[in-house]
């Protein structure tokens, strides 16, 4: 990913979704050449970055050291960025590949109902602040 780039170190996490999609969940953990402080497990209120249609998590971290990425982490927030069903960093699937026409049977509606709730559901259940790039994220949420 991009994040290195941008002077992020990330850890990535696997989402499973009800439906058997297997997505993509980005965590900021630090700072390339930054040494770990003592206590630096502690960030504050998680923020979920998700990205809008025909995008992936990459949107967040292109601009490096200016990208929205950078600067909430730099301001001490847990930062996680999502990947929707079916980009490069979320195609995998429990019984469907990419290959198969049935893989690609889905829309904006199972993004709302499985995709969302399952990031939600790994990244925190206490308070969470949410970053929506998209309409259609606006509309659903």
């Amino acid at each position: 990913m991009l994040a290195e780039k941008a002077g992020l170190k990330i850890e990535e996490h696997m989402v499973s979704t009800p439906d058997g999609f297997y997505l993509s969940l980005f965590h900021v953990v630090g700072k390339v050449g930054e040494e770990e402080e003592e206590g630096s497990d502690e960030r504050g209120h998680p923020v979920l970055l998700l990205h809008g249609l025909m995008m992936d998590s990459e949107v967040f971290v292109c601009s490096q050291k200016s990208s929205l990425a950078y600067f909430l982490y730099s301001e001490g927030l847990d930062v996680w960025i999502g990947n929707n069903r079916g980009n490069r960093y979320s195609h995998k699937h429990l019984k469907l590949s990419p290959s198969d026409k049935e893989y690609w049977n889905f829309s904006m509606d199972e993004f709302a109902r499985y995709d969302v709730p399952s990031f939600i559901n790994h990244v925190s259940s206490s308070l969470l602040f949410f970053f929506l790039f998209s309409f259609f994220f606006l509309v659903v949420c």
